[in-house]
């Protein structure tokens, strides 16, 4: 089974600004490179568990269509998508066909970085027949270090160290729930969510509640997917959990436990 959550996705408009902007939020960005046949670039805030935060921007449509990422940032910037990690992907795939998952790929994805080094990965992802959307798996054929870069590119004034978990919107935990547990194994309840261990991360899946609720309003406009990121911040945190303020994350939502 997939071993922690690798990255989360946020898709922006100008990839500068958006930088600044996280720089003014107490975190080290690192430039990323150039995406092969994406039209895309991208910047990174990696932590010291080794997740990530990737921030992408299009340079221009991507000639590849039904691209999810680019679609979603039609509706508006903000998380996107997300990553679990395996070490073995080509056993994770044969596991997850096992469990009837229509798999595609894997296939090969790389950027070139700024500084002229050409980094590759391995990805996978799992198609459903359906409203709910699922992550995708990734491993690395170049040294990992090379796409997370850690050392001082890990460490940030805000005090966060990782990713903790993730809060997932889905169209329905029924529907949700089996395709979770294929993937990530037993869950438990947690109020109204299901919340499933990833490593030392969480996923969890929570559904619209009512019409008019938050959720029911991200899944209406934007579909089933990540809706908000809990980072590990320093202990203790004064003040309790922070939420970060969405005009500077550009309407990602990220909460400082």
């Amino acid at each position: 089974m997939p071993t922690a959550i690798d990255h989360v996705v946020v898709a922006v408009d100008d990839l500068t600004q958006t930088i600044r902007d996280y720089e003014g939020l107490g975190f080290t960005v690192t430039i990323g490179g150039d995406h092969a046949h994406r039209g895309s670039h991208n910047a990174l805030i990696t932590f010291q568990d080794q997740s990530y935060i990737e921030l992408i921007a299009f340079k221009h449509e991507p000639p590849v269509k039904d691209n999810t990422w680019w679609d979603l940032l039609q509706i508006g910037e903000g998380l996107v998508d997300f990553a679990l990690v395996s070490h073995d992907l080509l056993a994770e795939l044969e596991h997850l066909k096992s469990q009837d998952f229509e798999i595609t790929g894997p296939m090969e994805g790389g950027r070139l970085r700024t500084d002229g080094v050409r980094v590759a990965w391995r990805l996978a992802r799992l198609n459903v027949n359906g409203a709910e959307r699922l992550p995708f798996v990734i491993d690395d054929i170049t040294d990992r270090q090379l796409r997370v870069p850690l050392g001082g590119h890990a460490i940030h004034s805000n005090g966060v160290t990782g990713i903790a978990g993730l809060t997932v919107a889905v169209t329905s935990l029924t529907a949700a729930e089996p395709l979770y547990r294929g993937l990530l194994g037993e869950a438990n309840r947690k109020g109204d969510a299901l919340r499933f261990t990833v490593g030392h991360q969480f996923i969890e899946l929570i559904e619209p509640a009512e019409p008019g609720s938050e959720i029911a309003a991200f899944v209406s406009k934007r579909g089933s997917g990540p809706f908000r990121v809990t980072l590990r911040g320093p202990s203790p945190l004064t003040g309790g959990a922070q939420d970060l303020d969405p005009e500077l994350t550009h309407s990602a939502r990220f909460v400082v436990e």
